[in-house]
Order: C-alpha cells, then structure tokens, then sequence
C-alpha cells in the first residue's frame, strides 16, 4: 500500500487539510502542536475505523481527544491510496451518529464494501493492534507490545499447522467457547425439562398410591358390611318361617280333635273342613309369597353388591396398571435421551477441537521461526553496521542478541541499542503478519539515535519498497538525508 493522498475535513486541530504523499520517504515537518501526531492518528483511524470508548472518557479515548467541539457531524476525511497500483479512495464520517464509510475503486468506479471486509482485503486482514505494533510507531511507543508478541505466536502457529496465515487461532478457539457456552445453555435446559417431567411422575406417583389405598379400604368397609348383613339374614330366616309352620301344625291338631268328635252334622262338618283346607291353602301360599319376596330382595342384594365389588375392582386394577407404565416412564427418565446424548457429545467433540487446536497453536515451526530470526537479524545487522548480526526468541517471544560470545539479553543493551533491536523485530514482523505491504510510520521514533545509528537507519529506509512517513519538529531527518544524498519528500504543517 501507497498514500497518495489526504484530505482532512475536521479531526483535532486539522481542518480542511489536503496532505500530498510521494514516493519512499516523506518527511512531515511541523513545530510542537502543529498537529503531526494528528496526522498520525487519523491515517489510522481511515485505515481501521474510530470507535468512543464506553463508560466514562478515558484519555485513552481518541475518539474523544480529537472531535471536533463545534462541528460534531464534520468529524470525516478522505484519504487516497494505491494497492498493487490500483487507486481507491476511501470516504470516512467518525460522528458516532452518523457514522459512514464510502470505499471506491478509481480504476472503474466501483463501490465496494468497508462492512463486508472489502477494505480488510486491501489491508491483507491485518488487524489495528498488529499495525500499531509493526508498521505504525507514535512518540514514545517505539518498543513493542504484547499484542505483538501474540500476533506473532498466532500467526507462527497458523503457518504451522495450516500453511497459511489466514486462518486464525484465537478467534476459532473463541468461537469454539462460544459454541460449548451455547451447548451448556442448552444441556442446562434439557436437565431443567427433564427434572420438571420426573417431578410431575413423582406427583402423579403419590396421588396413585393414595387412590389405591383408598379404593382397597372402601373395598375391605364395603365386604365387611355385606358379611354383617349375610349374618343378619341367617339370624332372621327361621323366626320368619316358625309362625307359619305352628298355625299350620295348629290347624291339623284342631282338624283332627274335630274329626274324633264329630256331631251328626255333616254339613257343618263339611262347611268348617272347607274352611279349615282353604285357610290352610292361603297360609301356604302366603307363606311361598313372603319367601319368594325375601329371596329376590336377597339376590337383588347380592347383585349390586357383586356390582359394586367389580366396580372397585375394575378401578383399582386400572390404577394399578397406571402407576406401573408411571414407575417405568420414571426409571427410563432417568437414562439420558438420544438429545442429551447428540449434545454431550457435540460438546466432546468441541472440547476435542479446542484441546488440539490450542496444543497445535503452542507448536511453532522452527523453519518458520528461523525465517522470522533471518529476516530480523539482516535488519539489525544493517542498521547496526554489523555490530550485532543475530538475534532470537524463545518460547514467550523474548528477545536476546548475539554478542561476540553469548546471547545478551534485551535489557543488558544500552536504549540506542534496544530501539534498533526494535524496529528490526517491527519491520520484519510487520512483513510477516501482512499479507499486504504497508506503509512505515514515525512520529520521533529515532530520538534516542546517535547521528550513526541515525543515518544507518535513514539508509536502510531509502533502499526499501515500502513508503516511509517520518515525523520531525527539528528538521534532523531531512539534514541527514540531504548529507546521504537520498531525495525525499517533504510536507511541512504550519
């Protein structure tokens, strides 16, 4: 990537500003608050977006440190700038309530999309915190941070273990959490159903069992009742037949006592035994009458009865049956379902995942590393005018330099030292992790340079494809440019 152009409508203390790049190095030239750290800033802010922190203002917030206080919704800029010599320029309002960004391609007037990652593209999906940490170096930032450090493991163990940078780790092992969180949510949901299911069984259960009780014991009241009246029944029988059986008896014994003393009188005789028989016919028949009654009130009886036990019966077997199928819908409530099952093991095999991606994560590539230590150790070697030729890392990403007979670590080395050991790692990181070159940015980043190491690195700046932005207040740079006789671009802010 190349700028080519800048046009600041209102960001900070720039307004209506047009700011022309040319080519290699470009120095920006301007007295204390003339706004070169401004410029800074907003080059970043078109690249990667300008967000207001929440909460309460921070001074961290740039989004507040530099919008404007009197024309809020001018908060916006342009900037023009080339990709593999193809011009785009790129359209940006920071007002968080009318926030937009325009991106178009100057070749054929095609609009793309900054929410579709169209821009990210352009940019080789490198993110903000790597470019500030490799390409980008504000005022007194010139080590670098830890975001570098786990970019860089990222991005080694991508290569690693995928043959490209494109995929990465952390955010597959993020989505990989996310995904067990929702799975837990849902293993959560499924027990809570499922508790609530086996509580309503338990219920159900109890409310059985007492229905069961009670039917038995109005069964067991009800044949104690009827045996009650069976015995009655017996008791009462033969006092209701004896009457009958002695006025039968009764009327013979007279019968016959008038037989032996019978009287002439025949007629008499006949009138009284026809009396004597048809009495004794309607006791009889009065007799068989009563019995046939009592014997149709006892089988009446005794068929409701029988009803009335099948009845309990019938109900007690059907709750029976009832809390049976209940008991063994409850034993098989407690085996896990073919959907705890599925889930328990979605959630294995995301566990499975996130183990081997983290431990292929820890296992970087020596090859790729011996790159990386190559490409670092020339740089230095070059800035440093070959005192220092190697450099190295160890598992944290920790820096030590080879000195003439031991490995010296980082903070044995004097500050001059450790800033060119700095921009050497910066550079060859930054080369590493973008799949798009970029462009260099300082903002006094050489102030702790001696005029050698200072004019070696201005060197090795000029020899490099990569468009250099160095921001001066005191005109240093552009003296020892003019001594080396590397041409320059110069932009002054008043």
């Amino acid at each position: 990537m190349k700028l080519l152009e800048a046009y600041i409508e209102n960001f900070g203390k720039l307004h209506k500003k047009k700011i022309t790049f040319g080519e290699g190095i470009n120095v920006i030239c301007g007295a204390n608050e003339a706004g070169k750290s401004t410029l800074q800033e907003f080059l970043t802010a078109m690249l990667f977006g300008l967000e207001p922190m929440r909460g309460r203002i921070k001074k961290e917030d740039i989004y507040r440190k530099y919008e404007p206080w009197n024309a809020a919704s001018y908060y916006c800029g342009r900037l023009r700038f080339q990709v593999e010599d193809k011009p785009f320029c790129l359209t940006r309002n920071f007002y968080h309530k009318e926030k937009t960004a325009e991106l178009i391609s100057e070749t054929d007037g095609e609009e793309l999309s900054v929410a579709y990652g169209d821009l990210d593209m352009l940019l080789g999906n490198q993110t903000k915190e790597i470019y500030l940490n490799t390409w980008c170096i504000k005022q007194n930032k010139a080590a670098t941070g830890k975001e570098l450090a786990d970019g860089l493991t990222e991005y080694l163990a991508n290569v690693e273990n995928t043959g490209t940078a494109s995929i990465n780790i952390q955010t597959a092992l993020k989505r990989l959490e996310k995904q067990r969180k929702e799975i837990l949510t849902q293993k959560k949901n499924l027990l809570q159903k499922k508790q609530q299911a086996l509580e309503a069984l338990q219920v159900e259960e109890r409310i059985l069992q007492q229905d069961i009780a009670s039917l038995k014991e109005q069964r067991s009241l009800r044949e104690e009742a009827q045996t009650e009246i069976r015995k009655e029944q017996t008791k009462t029988e033969p006092k209701r037949q004896r009457p009958l059986a002695a006025t039968f008896f009764a009327v013979l014994m007279v019968f016959q006592l008038f037989l032996k003393n019978s009287n002439p009188f025949l007629g008499l005789f006949f009138m009284v035994e026809m009396i004597l028989i048809l009495g004794t016919v309607v006791a009889i028949v009065c007799f068989y009458r009563k019995k046939g009654k009592v014997a149709i009130i006892e089988t009446t009886s005794d068929k409701k009865s029988e009803e009335k036990e099948d009845f309990f019966e019938e109900q007690i077997r059907e709750k029976e049956l009832r809390l049976l199928n209940v008991r063994e819908t409850m034993e098989d409530a407690g085996a896990k379902t073919r959907e705890e099952l599925e889930t328990e093991q979605k959630e294995q095999a995301i566990l499975l995942a996130g183990r081997t991606i983290q431990t292929l994560s820890e296992e970087i590539s020596q090859d790729v590393k011996e790159e990386l230590f190559f490409a670092a150790s020339s740089i230095l070697a070059e800035i440093t005018e070959g005192r220092y030729q190697k450099l190295s890392f160890n598992q944290e990403m920790e820096i030590t330099v080879q000195g003439e007979d031991r490995m010296i670590p980082l903070e044995s080395l004097s500050m001059g030292t450790i800033e060119q050991v700095y921009l050497a790692v910066r550079i060859a990181v930054g080369r590493l992790l973008s799949e798009e070159s970029m462009f260099f940015s300082f903002d006094e980043a050489f102030h702790m340079y001696d005029e050698k190491r200072y004019r070696a690195v201005l060197g090795y700046l000029a020899g490099q494809p990569e468009q250099s932005l160095i921001f001066s207040c005191d005109g240093r740079e552009t003296e020892v440019l003019d001594s080396l006789g590397i041409s320059y671009h110069k932009i002054t802010l008043a």
